[in-house]
């Protein structure tokens, strides 16, 4: 299962959010995870924040990765 969102922000830049499945095949079992990827282009640069894990922990860590996606700011460099 994929869903893109190209209406996302980051950072008050506009975004792209992709979420997708795969599974792991491992000797004990197979693992789903899910992923999450928020995107976007500021300048010459490209920020992407990814975030996995089992599928089954998806819903108890998503509040925290909202937290964490609305908290990421983008700063100008002083060099």
């Amino acid at each position: 299962m994929e869903h893109l969102d190209a209406n996302a922000s980051l950072s008050g830049n506009p975004a792209y959010k992709i979420d997708y499945s795969y599974v792991i095949n491992t000797q004990e079992r197979p693992i789903k995870i899910k992923n999450l990827q928020v995107c976007t282009i500021n300048g010459d640069n490209v920020y992407i924040l990814t975030f996995g894990m089992e599928s089954s922990k998806y819903s108890v860590y998503a509040p925290i990765i909202d937290d964490i996606i609305n908290s990421f700011k983008l700063v100008q460099s002083q060099t």
